[in-house]
């Protein structure tokens, strides 16, 4: 059995097959759990709550326009610190680095990191400097508001496209899984069919020769006469 071409060209062929569906099957879990997981997410909703402390950041400069008292003085101070912290939350995000190199998502996250550099020594300088300034901070709030919404979009944008291209390659790789599933079957089917075939013919050899045998040995007993059995040579 060892030494039949037939069977050595099979087994090879079993186990390019079976290597070949692992392989792709490792593949396809991998990328199913990618879009399952949705890591993605993560950044649209974190530049959503970074929109949400830029509206909190407006409304505690307008209180503190409207009342300039040691308590809205900190609770703007507050806010701008958990909005600072936010922004680098993102900035230093490794799902976000991902998206950083597409030139409208860098823009804005640029304009935004240079504005929180320049509010930054507005906050802790001279609060006087500070409060005569409050209208035009609270207008580059609002403006960095709308950056912060158009990042949004461009992100989900750009998550969109990522996933719909995933999902593509996904549906390319069980096609070709479900094809590789196909030929193997096939391939194990042909193999059956030929093993079974192979053993029809051997069963029908072997009664034959039994019934030549027992001919053989049905004229051998009946003879009163010897027989001497020779070959073409009469040897």
């Amino acid at each position: 059995l060892s030494k039949d071409p037939f069977w050595l060209v099979f087994i090879v062929a079993v186990i390019i097959a079976a290597t070949a569906i692992y392989s792709i099957s490792r593949t396809v879990l991998v990328q199913m759990d990618d879009l399952r997981t949705a890591s993605a997410d993560t950044n649209v909703w974190t530049l959503t709550q970074l929109e949400v402390e830029a509206t909190r950041l407006e409304l505690s400069i307008t209180d503190l326009q409207a009342s300039a008292s040691r308590q809205t003085m900190r609770n703007m101070k507050k806010r701008f610190d958990i909005y600072y912290s936010r922004v680098e939350t993102v900035r230093q995000s490794q799902e976000f680095r991902r998206f950083s190199e597409i030139p409208a998502l860098k823009s804005g996250m640029d304009t935004i990191h240079t504005f929180i550099i320049e509010a930054a020594e507005l906050v802790d300088g001279p609060q006087d400097r500070l409060i005569a300034s409050l209208r035009d901070f609270r207008s580059d709030v609002e403006a960095q508001r709308l950056v912060i919404r158009d990042l949004n979009l461009g992100l989900i944008r750009e998550v969109s496209v990522e996933r719909d291209a995933k999902r593509l390659a996904l549906r390319r790789l069980i096609l070709i899984l479900t094809l590789v599933w196909v030929v193997t079957a096939l391939g194990l089917l042909g193999t059956i069919a030929i093993v079974i075939g192979v053993y029809i013919r051997h069963r029908q050899k072997t009664s034959e020769l039994r019934l030549v045998y027992g001919r053989l040995q049905a004229t051998i007993e009946g003879s009163l006469d010897g027989i001497i059995l020779t070959d073409k040579n009469d040897k």
